[in-house]
């Protein structure tokens, strides 16, 4: 998948070694491919290999990297953009701390950063085509940022809690987490975006202050053990226990009043499906 700053890196690459003698320039290359990839090249399989002819597949900055180790791969990005985001971040960070005082902030924001940086830098090109990085998109990527990285560090905080203390509107999610999870998909450095068994992060936090959550959440964990591991059913389960499966929808709490489990609230935390899949997996569950 092409998507991030490739032309930047293409640039660097060539202007660094257009001198080189070609045994070290391929050394220099092989070293690229261990850091960040591998490489495609034009032509034919046979061809021996051309520093001008090189483009790069998507090149990730890591979680844990360091401002000044980006700064060496003449890596270029908007430093006001960068500067304002880094801002937003630190706002929500010190508000955070007050309520959850043993976060690391540093690495946090860091993390949250190197997610944003990488997002700021696929939008050189934008060759998947994804909406402008504004308004409610970005106020989306830039909570994605701060969540993910809190989920990198392994801290057990609620969506809802940085929600409350941020700008950012639930229905600002959805498609930023929808990009970001195409974004980096295969990429073993961001695994921890993606959620393998199923579960939607901060789902069950809200169904368990609800009454009877308990109970609901073993029934739901029950069905889950009877079908593929994967959100898609987890969303189809969790609607049809809450509004099919007893006689009447089953309410939940939720900023101190009751709601319905609706398509629009599963889809803050387990992404966004089509209806129509959903109702399939239903009939499915309900068989």
């Amino acid at each position: 998948m092409n998507s991030i700053t490739d032309q930047v890196l293409k640039e660097f690459l060539i202007s660094k070694t257009k001198n080189m003698p070609e045994s070290k320039a391929r050394k220099v290359l092989v070293q690229c491919i261990d850091d960040h990839g591998y490489i495609i090249q034009k032509g034919s399989d046979n061809d021996e290999p051309e520093i001008s002819g090189i483009t790069f597949t998507q090149i990730f900055i890591e979680p844990g990297t360091k401002l000044a180790e980006i700064a060496t791969r003449g890596i270029s990005y908007d430093e006001t953009q960068y500067s304002k985001v880094r801002e937003k971040l630190d706002c929500v960070l010190s508000k955070l701390t007050q309520e959850y005082n043993d976060i690391d902030v540093d690495n946090v924001l860091k993390t949250s950063m190197n997610i944003y940086l990488n997002i700021m830098l696929y939008y050189k090109d934008n060759k998947l085509g994804f909406q402008m990085n504004k308004g409610s998109l970005k106020r989306g990527y830039i909570f994605l940022c701060l969540w993910y990285s809190l989920v990198y560090h392994r801290y057990q905080i609620e969506r809802d809690s940085i929600v409350c203390m941020s700008d950012i509107q639930y229905r600002d999610i959805p498609e930023a987490e929808k990009n970001i999870k195409r974004l980096f998909e295969n990429n073993p450095k961001y695994s921890f975006i993606y959620s393998e068994n199923g579960d939607c992060l901060g789902l069950f936090d809200i169904l368990l202050k609800s009454c009877n959550g308990k109970k609901m959440v073993e029934l739901v964990k029950e069905y889950q053990s009877r079908f593929p591991k994967s959100k898609q059913y987890t969303y189809a389960i969790v609607y049809y226990l809450y509004n099919q499966h007893f006689d009447s929808r089953v309410k939940i709490t939720r900023d101190n009043s009751e709601q319905f489990v609706t398509y629009d609230f599963l889809n803050t935390f387990c992404g966004s499906f089509a209806s129509q899949t959903i109702r399939k997996l239903i009939t499915q569950i309900k068989s």
